[in-house]
């Protein structure tokens, strides 16, 4: 499943897993909004807390009040990202494309969800060969309407970094293992992955645009609400929360775009 609130069937049609139903019979947007975005699972399973200082160039996108879910008053949690410059945020594709813009208000350099600095985007760059995350290339970048004055995220070029079995940090405001979604930021540890071991469990799977973290015993993971966060080693977003076979299943990874593969891309954009 993504690892964002919503999304579309076509996704779950390529890996043959059964798409979420995005709306509930409470929420009631309006037509335009009925499609959702993915509903590709994605939430901080067994994590932790984060501090401010674990990622201040964190990035909240959030959408109208229910448009992921119930309706309660405030506006719903959609996707994170990663400030990377004064006025650019990395995210996943699946997050954006194919949305009006101007529902999304973004709340970036804070861990409390709804925090820090407001903004919205005036402009989207999806990556043009992005089709589904199960494709690969679930790269985006959005142009804020104004400049923020937060610390920014720095972007892997390495592309055999990190090495399989070092850990990374994945951060997010999506479900945790109670099922439900959380205001303040939350951390989980995962290592990555080798190659051929996510290739075991996912057969779409394709190194050159994704990189995998987790615990082949399940336990931890990023879900539902996580996509489009980054995974961060050695102080650099390695990857982008992209999807997985539920969340933190035995076998099953998360599977995070690697941003090593479009660290070009992205810096034409800046």
């Amino acid at each position: 499943m993504l690892r964002s609130t919503g999304f579309g069937q076509q996704f779950a049609a390529f890996v043959g897993i059964a798409a979420l139903p995005f709306l509930t019979a409470a929420s009631e947007p309006s037509p335009e909004l009925q499609a959702g975005p993915p509903p590709y699972e994605s939430r901080i399973i067994n994590g932790e807390e984060a501090d401010p200082a674990d990622a201040p160039y964190m990035v909240a996108i959030n959408a109208p009040d229910g448009y992921g879910g119930s309706v309660d008053g405030t506006p719903d949690n959609w996707c994170g990202g990663a400030l990377i410059s004064s006025t650019k945020v990395l995210t996943a594709a699946h997050c954006v494309d194919g949305y009006p813009e101007r529902i999304f208000t973004l709340n970036i350099g804070s861990t409390e969800r709804l925090g820090g600095t407001e903004a919205q985007i005036s402009e989207t760059w999806v990556h043009p060969d992005y089709v589904s995350p199960g494709e690969g290339h679930d790269v985006a970048v959005l142009t804020l309407d104004r400049e923020v004055d937060a610390p920014t995220a720095e972007i892997n070029e390495v592309p055999d970094f990190p090495a399989t079995g070092d850990h990374g940090i994945a951060l997010g405001w999506g479900e945790t293992e109670t099922g439900s979604p959380v205001n303040d930021l939350r951390k989980v540890a995962l290592p990555t992955v080798g190659d051929n071991e996510c290739t075991a469990s996912y057969a779409n799977y394709n190194p050159d645009s994704m990189l995998c973290a987790g615990y082949h015993e399940g336990g931890k993971d990023t879900c539902q609400g996580d996509s489009g966060g980054p995974l961060v080693a050695g102080n650099r977003v390695v990857g982008l929360a992209s999807f997985g076979n539920g969340c933190a299943l035995e076998r099953y990874y998360g599977v995070y775009t690697r941003v090593s593969s479009y660290s070009q891309d992205i810096q034409a954009q800046l």
